[in-house]
């Protein structure tokens, strides 16, 4: 009983930190939406450190990172981490709304 209060301590910087200093920055930015056309895909192998897969391993099969290169409307690029399916979805050319978050591909909706 005495080690009770101990252990509730550690349990709750551990939720701290994970929720909150481990997680990826990206996700404390704020959610963008505009017009984007797909300009170029890219695939490349996974990075471990150890045996631990990177931060973006977990949104991908296997180990590999998938990223989409969208031209906004005002003509910036951005470069976006995307999950295979996504990946394989998006056509270069293709345009539409775009939502991202930082440095993370959230949907894409094709102009009809």
């Amino acid at each position: 009983m005495k080690y009770l209060p101990f252990v509730l301590l550690f349990s709750l910087l551990y939720v701290f930190y994970q929720r909150w200093i481990y997680r990826d920055k990206d996700d404390r930015g704020p959610t963008l939406t505009g017009p984007a056309t797909v300009k170029s895909r890219r695939v490349e192998q996974g990075s471990y450190q150890g045996k631990a897969p990177t931060r973006y391993q977990g949104n991908t099969r296997g180990n590999w990172n998938y990223f989409v290169t969208f031209t906004l409307s005002d003509g910036e690029e951005i470069e976006l981490y995307a999950g295979e399916g996504e990946y394989k979805a998006l056509k270069e050319g293709t345009s539409g709304q775009l939502t991202w978050q930082g440095k993370k591909f959230r949907e894409f909706e094709t102009d009809d």
